[in-house]
Formats: C-alpha cells, sequence, structure tokens
C-alpha cells in the first residue's frame, strides 16, 4: 500500500500492522502484525547513507535513477521514499539543477556516548503509570541486510555482510513503549526465520534450536528524540524525548547479538543501584 499524499503520511502508522487473534498463555489475547513497506525501509537506508553522515561538504543528492540501481528498487519506491526525504526538509529538488541535501544529522549513535559504570549491583526497567502492565509484542519482522560498521563490529563480521534484522513493537496494556531491532549472524542461527512467528523472547528461542547461551551484554544509554517513522510507531510527537539503547551480548561462541532499542521514558523508567567500591563517584 502506498500513500498518496501528505495526509496519509501522518496517519501511516495505522497500516504498519493489523489485528489477529491467537492463543497464548489460555488466555485470547490480541497480537500486532508489523507491516513495514519497502519505501519505509529504503527511505531509513538513504538517509543513513547520505543523510546521517554527511559532513556538509557534498550536497548533491543521487538521482532516482542512481538509487534505484543501488538498492535495486522501483521507480515507484524510490519516488515515495525521496518525497519522505523532502517533506522533513532534508533534500529539495530544482528544475535544471537536480536534488540536493539541505539538511545534515548525524544517527542516534553519535548524539552522545553512553558511560560505562562498572559499580553497579543492579539496574531496573520500571513502569511509571502501571507496575504491571499487561504486556504484549507484534509479530517480529525478520530480513537479511548488509551490516554497518557499529553492527559489524559488534557482531565481528565484515562491513557489509549480510547479518538477520528482526524489528518488532512491544505494549504495555495496548500502548507501544519499545520499539526494537536486533542484529544476529547468519552462521550462528542459520535458519531462524522458520522459527520466529510467533516469538515472544529472543534468547530462550537461541538457546532451544542453536544452543546459543546467554553470557553476559553491555548496554549503552542514549537520551534521544524519536524521528518521523519512531514517532508513528511509538505513537508519540516528532521529537519528544525518548531513550536510545544499545547492547552487545556475548554468548560461549562468541556475540550472540546486537540490538537498538527505542524507548518511552513516559512509560517506562530505568533506574540503577550503585556500589561504593572506593572509586570516585559522579
Amino acid at each position: 500500500m502506498y500513500l498518496k499524499d501528505i495526509l496519509l503520511y501522518l496517519t501511516f502508522a495505522k497500516n504498519f500492522y493489523i489485528i489477529r487473534t491467537i492463543k497464548a498463555n489460555y488466555h485470547s489475547v490480541k497480537r500486532r502484525i508489523l507491516h513495514m513497506p519497502k519505501y519505509i525501509d529504503i527511505y531509513q537506508q538513504i538517509k543513513k547513507d547520505y543523510i546521517n553522515n554527511n559532513s556538509g561538504d557534498d550536497t548533491r543528492f543521487p538521482s532516482e535513477y542512481e538509487l534505484m540501481e543501488k538498492y535495486s528498487s522501483s521507480r515507484t519506491t524510490i519516488r515515495h521514499a525521496m518525497q519522505m526525504l523532502r517533506d522533513q526538509g532534508l533534500i529539495v529538488s530544482r528544475r535544471g539543477c537536480g536534488t540536493e541535501i539541505i539538511a545534515n544529522f548525524k544517527s542516534d549513535a553519535q548524539k552522545g556516548q553512553g558511560a560505562r559504570i562498572s559499580e553497579i549491583s543492579n539496574i531496573y526497567f520500571n513502569f511509571v503509570k502501571s507496575p504491571t502492565p499487561v504486556l504484549s509484542s507484534s509479530e517480529p519482522l525478520v530480513d537479511i541486510v548488509p551490516a554497518d560498521e557499529e553492527e559489524a563490529k559488534a557482531l565481528e563480521v565484515e562491513i557489509g555482510e549480510g547479518i538477520y534484522r528482526i524489528r518488532w513493537l512491544h505494549f504495555a496494556d495496548g500502548i507501544p513503549y519499545l520499539y526494537l531491532t536486533n542484529f544476529i549472524r547468519l552462521d550462528f542461527a542459520p535458519d531462524l526465520p522458520l522459527h520466529t512467528s510467533h516469538l515472544v523472547a529472543l534468547y530462550p528461542l537461541l538457546e532451544k534450536h542453536w544452543g546459543l547461551v546467554f553470557l553476559d551484554a553491555e548496554e549503552i544509554f542514549t537520551p534521544s528524540v524519536s524521528d518521523f517513522i519512531s514517532s508513528r510507531l511509538l505513537e508519540i510527537p516528532e521529537g519528544t524525548p525518548i531513550m536510545l539503547l544499545r547492547r552487545t551480548a556475548r554468548c560461549q561462541k562468541g556475540p550472540l547479538e546486537f540490538s537498538r532499542s527505542l524507548l518511552r521514558s513516559d512509560l517506562m523508567q530505568i533506574s540503577a543501584r550503585l556500589v561504593n567500591t572506593g572509586g570516585v563517584m559522579f
């Protein structure tokens, strides 16, 4: 389904999923199926490749034909993706001059550096409005994407090497509070898509089918703000403060997974208990 005008752009989050009923834990629950149109994927990839990391020295934007070749997509898909960039004020097209980049943004991973603290004894994720909400999640979207620099480093693969990407929304009392993207090596879980139709928790699945046992993880917390896509997925205004979590988990074979999570801070808070080990506190 393609968006026809800007009014539909403002409400397209409702087209990201449909509702179906399944049986889980002996209760009838509604589980949402996350549907991401291809032009949304292309928009995100173009933004990462040409906008986020643009230093400002080169404002030239590729032609439609160049983008069609690079992303193996139709002209219609590329035009929809480019229109989203125009609507955000990131590019402008002028007759006789082509298309130029008019705004540059660093990626979320570059907006701030997480602080590593070794004296944490416990960390808690607490729901703000209800201490015991009814939790659910969408059906995950699983595909294979080329690893970017950060993903490649975390998973110990080459940049551009294919890796699994799992995208799903998590809900508390029916309200989306977390948009989670997991990345996993292809050689660690060769037939992963065959086992994710009713995925509830990733680590037990990896242990059950491939013997990958979680050992430890490092997680970096970075304050961020919702962009055009995340604001629609999390159902919040664009520019709302959110938390970006980046996790690198390990198992007995090496890197278990790398993940990026976008968390609504109005629905969930993160607290940590610090232990004084004689070091400098801040």
